[in-house]
């Protein structure tokens, strides 16, 4: 992690039957460039670092091997 990094959280609400979560962060609304990207578990929050910029954030479930649709994306900033 770099210097200019900031700890950056997610939270979102329990989806019922959810088994896991897939987070994704693009600089972009359309997501044609990932950022960060990881599978979760259960867990409703989600802690990661990353540089100073505006982002996007979308979250989809995982369940009984089906995924679901991407929610709507978010935007923040970090360290502005």
């Amino acid at each position: 992690r770099s210097d200019t990094a900031k700890k950056v959280s997610f939270f979102w609400r329990k989806v019922d039957k959810a088994e896991k979560y897939e987070l994704q962060v693009s600089e972009y609304n359309n997501f044609s460039n990932i950022r960060y990207e990881k599978i979760l578990g259960d867990e409703q929050t989600h802690k990661t670092f990353l540089p100073r910029g505006r982002y996007f954030w979308r979250l989809r479930m995982l369940a009984n091997g089906e995924v679901s649709d991407w929610s709507q994306a978010y935007s923040f900033s970090v360290g502005q």
